[in-house]
């Protein structure tokens, strides 16, 4: 593909972008992934990172939308900075900074937010940003297969965005579109929950899906009739996973609700279906509602091994919310997956179910090429399967 040197159109972020992130900015702080990092006047690539999640929200670029929320040219001025301190340090940076779903979020960004940071940009600037832009669209194209489930999705959502937005790209939508719409199929399943039978990942997918749908529709081309038909399953399974107090249940790998995330993907639920029945079987939840009463209970399965990386040993558990207030709830995942009690998270000892003898009801396992405190739900245990 040609080089990218003029934007079209720009996809719009879903995410709420906090301003106050500016403010600790020019105190010298640099928060991100609920961890702090003092900075100074330092590039915060050139200081050890205070955690790995806050690594990762740096290299993905997702402070762009935290300064864009600012609305003020020392915020621009600051987001050109730090851009241009990541074009110097990427070729050092750890394999981590050319990780699928990093670069993948990092495209997602530029474009998303091309507008706040070019305007005014003088020439040398906006050709170094194209050329950031088209590094990072070729190495997805190459390594886009590396990551499973909706990290894969993201990516190919990213290259077809890249396809939609940018000036002589089009052939990015030609190549890539079968695969997005194959994987989409695989994913998404027939009642709308994920393959993963993670909710946060329903939520994930639609922050991304949306603004996709958008720009199809924007450069007026047809969107493909898997993204229709997958959007149209998972609002009302998302609306189905939600207790009386707008939260999304914590089953295998939903932690806290982010309800501004929630709000805003259903807000674009023109249809506004309610899922029909009691029990989401390909999901493996059931929800039983009466009177201001909301029960929600994992009645499936592990995963497929593949897609197992954050599943919960939560066979059987349940929460529980009586009007806008939850009563009963899992210990949900912490956001930091590289800790101990992310593994701890996810036994079914944290869950609000029946255990013996501190038996889980899946085991855990570590996988060889895993990040350290990573494991996979491998099988449902041979006790609880009896």
């Amino acid at each position: 593909m040609p080089a990218a040197y003029h934007l079209l159109i720009l996809p719009q972020d879903l995410r709420t972008g906090d301003p106050s992130f500016a403010v600790e900015l020019y105190e010298g702080y640099f928060g991100l992934a609920g961890a702090t990092a003092p900075i100074g006047s330092e590039s915060p690539f050139k200081i050890p990172p205070p955690t790995v999640p806050w690594q990762k929200e740096l290299y993905a670029f997702s402070w762009l939308r935290h300064l864009h929320a600012a609305e003020d040219q020392i915020a621009r001025e600051k987001a050109r900075w730090l851009i241009r301190e990541w074009i110097d340090f990427s070729g050092r940076a750890p394999p981590l900074g050319r990780d699928s779903d990093v670069t993948a979020r990092r495209v997602i960004a530029l474009l998303s937010h091309a507008a706040f940071i070019l305007d005014g940009a003088d020439p040398e600037f906006y050709d170094a940003v194209m050329r950031l832009l088209s590094r990072d669209l070729h190495n997805l194209t190459v390594i886009y297969g590396d990551g499973n489930g909706v990290v894969r999705l993201r990516a190919l959502t990213a290259i077809l965005l890249a396809g939609l937005c940018v000036a002589e790209q089009d052939g990015y939508l030609s190549s890539y579109l079968p695969a997005f719409c194959s994987e989409l199929d695989k994913q998404i399943l027939e009642d709308g929950g994920h393959v993963s039978r993670d909710p946060s990942d329903l939520i994930e997918l639609l922050l991304e899906l949306l603004p996709l749908k958008q720009c199809f529709v924007a450069r007026q081309v047809e969107p493909p009739e898997s993204l229709y038909t997958a959007l149209s399953r998972m609002h009302p399974m998302l609306r189905f996973l939600r207790l009386g107090d707008g939260s999304v249940a914590r089953f295998n790998g939903m932690g806290a609700t982010l309800l501004d995330q929630v709000s805003t993907v259903q807000a674009y639920d023109d249809a506004g279906k309610t899922f029909p029945g009691v029990v989401a079987s390909r999901s493996g939840y059931a929800r039983l509602a009466a009177e201001g009463v909301v029960v929600i209970a994992d009645v499936g399965g592990p995963p497929p091994l593949g897609m197992s990386e954050r599943a919960h040993a939560g066979c059987g558990a349940f929460e529980m919310s009586v009007g806008h207030e939850a009563l009963i709830v899992n210990c949900g995942a912490p956001q930091d997956e590289t800790g101990d009690w992310y593994v701890v998270s996810r036994s079914t000892a944290a869950h609000s179910t029946l255990t013996i003898e501190d038996l889980s009801s899946a085991r855990l396992i570590k996988a060889q090429n895993s990040a350290a405190g990573l494991a996979f739900l491998a099988r449902r245990a041979t006790q609880c399967a009896a």
